[in-house]
């Protein structure tokens, strides 16, 4: 117990030595980071409070069940129940003006008549990668990842409506799935990233496979024949219903979007050089470099975040006696040699000061050092990003370096506010 103490004592005391007004954990490390830091940065300028972005795996041992189940979603919830137990007692009482929520996916789960109490906000659909796909430009995205123009993306996507197409190719996976859940079934469930019945992964399912799929299905649940047809009819006509009302991305897995499109490319002689070096993941870099955050998901975690939109006060002259504006950041570790990995453990008390007309020297590196812009089109897709944060904070840019592992920036304040969230503005 005293262990436990000393652990959970640690881990909140570095909370308290945040100035951030809200802590939010997400569950991902790849495609959550971009979805939350553009919804922070929306309402950090509506409302002006802070926020401090945190990874699942980086909550205490003390917080997580090890006994079972290593997934984000798992440890967040697990850690709500945590925290709400934990979060009355004397030892955390130094934290109580700080807002801690916990972030996950919806699936297919729903919400919980308790996710307030315990500060879980789930997704308005049903993952991240939903909201990420739906609020990208997918011929800009996919013309990132595979290196062609526009024209010749949009020339082998569907011309309209091109979501509901692209979901209703995974009809049938999607009714099964659907159908497993509602029965409780772990077989083949959406821990599937790829459909087994879509062979390929573009075309339609197979009548062979899906019999059989159906058949292991029916198994385990261990139900008749006459309650299984009548429960998959449901299921059926709830994924038909969903699909006509341009509702499916409540059911519909977002990676599968990624899935679908990739075996698309792939078949086309013209692309399928270009799809192999790049892979799925060129597809999500392209997304997530082309997601913009749409008003919908704003205005919906300013409700669950139980946020009031205000406007932001104008900028006001300094006084030369007056105190100037800091940030307590942590000093910046570097990466094992051997491992390529950061340490955890980080040093606090590096002194920034903002808001005084100074010039600033900006370094970010590429996930794990990786050489990623070692390619012109990954440079040129740097540059992308970079242009549009100057023109969004009204920024000096006076000069850049792009090499393979990492980038450096000179550049001015803003005129208005501190540079802080143009620091945070949406990675590749």
């Amino acid at each position: 117990m005293s262990r436990l103490r000393r652990q959970v004592k640690s881990y909140i005391a570095s909370l308290r030595m945040t100035r951030f007004d809200m802590i939010l954990f997400y569950e991902g490390k790849d495609n959550d980071p971009t979805f939350y830091i553009a919804v922070c940065d929306g309402l950090a300028r509506e409302t002006g409070i802070s926020f401090d972005l945190r990874r699942a795996d980086e909550l205490p041992n003390a917080a997580q069940d090890s006994r079972s189940g290593t997934g984000g979603k798992t440890t967040l919830l697990r850690a709500s129940e945590f925290w709400e137990k934990w979060k009355t007692a004397r030892l955390i009482g130094w934290i109580q003006s700080k807002r801690v929520f916990f972030c996950v996916d919806r699936d297919l789960e729903g919400e919980a008549p308790d996710d307030a109490v315990k500060g879980i906000v789930r997704t308005r659909l049903h993952s991240v990668e939903n909201h990420l796909i739906r609020g990208t430009d997918l011929s800009s995205a996919l013309s990132i990842a595979f290196g062609f123009r526009k024209s010749e993306i949009q020339a082998e996507l569907p011309v309209s409506d091109c979501y509901t197409h692209l979901a209703a190719l995974w009809r049938d996976w999607t009714v099964y799935c659907v159908l497993a859940l509602r029965m409780k079934v772990g077989v083949g469930g959406y821990g599937r990233t790829t459909s087994p019945i879509n062979v390929p992964a573009h075309c339609t399912a197979s009548p062979a496979l899906m019999a059989r799929e159906y058949e292991i299905l029916r198994g385990a649940a261990q139900l008749s024949d006459s309650d299984f047809h009548r429960l998959q009819a449901e299921a059926e006509a709830e994924v038909d219903h969903l699909l006509a009302s341009g509702m499916i991305d409540s059911v519909f897995k977002g990676k599968w979007y990624a899935d679908i499109l990739f075996s698309t490319f792939s078949s086309i002689t013209k692309f399928q050089s270009q799809c192999q070096s790049s892979g799925k993941k060129g597809i999500w870099i392209g997304v997530r470099a082309r997601f913009e955050l749409s008003s919908e998901d704003l205005q919906y975690y300013r409700e669950r975040l139980f946020l009031v939109k205000s406007v932001r006060r104008p900028a006001s002259g300094r006084a030369a006696d007056q105190v100037p504006e800091c940030v307590i950041t942590s000093r910046a570790p570097r990466p094992d040699s051997r491992t390529g990995f950061y340490p955890k453990p980080m040093t606090w008390g590096l002194i920034q000061y903002q808001t005084l007309g100074h010039t600033h020297f900006n370094t970010f590196s590429c996930y794990k050092r990786s050489p990623y812009l070692q390619i012109p089109a990954a440079k040129h897709l740097s540059e992308d990003p970079l242009e549009r944060t100057r023109v969004r904070y009204g920024l000096h840019i006076y000069g850049y370096v792009i090499v393979p592992e990492h980038v450096h920036l000179l550049l001015s304040e803003p005129a208005d506010e501190s540079r802080a969230p143009a620091g945070r503005t949406r990675p590749l």
